[in-house]
């Protein structure tokens, strides 16, 4: 699947779910939560709540977006590593702890380039894509003692440093999302190229702090 394609995937999955009646017949049970592999992914921002972090011991109380990104994988599909989809909720913090990772997001969907001083405009997140690295972790309910695997992102990427081969355009000011996806087999401008992502969609960094 090509960027245009994920995208017309999307904007399809971003249609409102029509209302139910109090009387109403009932029978999706929906499905069993299966997290994606690692790896690189295109993501696209299905929805965007405002809310209040009460405070932990690793962040102090704070505002906190609370993001749902819908995730396609950027790696070429095999038999071995097929194409993968899925969605991932993502907190980010509004803390001078956590600066780093909100300049991370707000680069990949465009809004800024990397040591810009930017205001950060939350009307135009949902709908905007990027691309991210999703790592997979384990944990265990407290209450019921069984252990559970789901997925976070690691990384939100560059556009002019991701790993997926992308196309740059000139940034604007007056567009919500300034990084361009170019279509399959489109290659990008000589200066701008970037390797392709490695067939394997285990991650490719080096663990570690960022």
């Amino acid at each position: 699947m090509d960027y245009n394609q994920f995208r017309q995937h999307a904007d399809a999955n971003q249609q409102p779910e029509p209302e139910m009646g109090w009387d109403d017949v009932i029978s999706n049970d929906g499905g069993d939560f299966e997290p994606v592999p690692e790896g690189d992914y295109f993501f696209t921002v299905t929805s965007f709540k405002r809310a209040r972090h009460e405070g932990s011991e690793k962040m102090p109380p704070c505002n906190k977006a609370i993001l749902t990104l819908a995730l396609t994988s950027a790696w070429e599909p095999t038999e071995d590593n097929p194409e993968a989809q899925g969605e991932v909720t993502v907190n980010l913090f509004l803390n001078r702890k956590s600066e780093w990772k909100l300049c991370q997001f707000f680069t990949a969907i465009g809004q800024r380039k990397h040591g810009e001083e930017t205001r950060m405009n939350w009307n135009a997140v949902p709908g905007s894509s990027g691309t991210c690295a999703v790592s997979t972790r384990s944990w265990t309910n407290k209450e019921n003692n069984q252990t559970y695997t789901s997925n976070d992102v690691k990384r939100f990427y560059d556009p002019e440093k991701s790993p997926v081969k992308i196309n740059v355009t000139q940034y604007s000011t007056t567009t919500p999302s300034r990084a361009q996806y170019p279509a399959q087999n489109q290659q990008p401008p000589a200066q701008r190229e970037i390797s392709n992502m490695p067939k394997n969609p285990s991650n490719p960094w080096t663990s570690g702090k960022f």
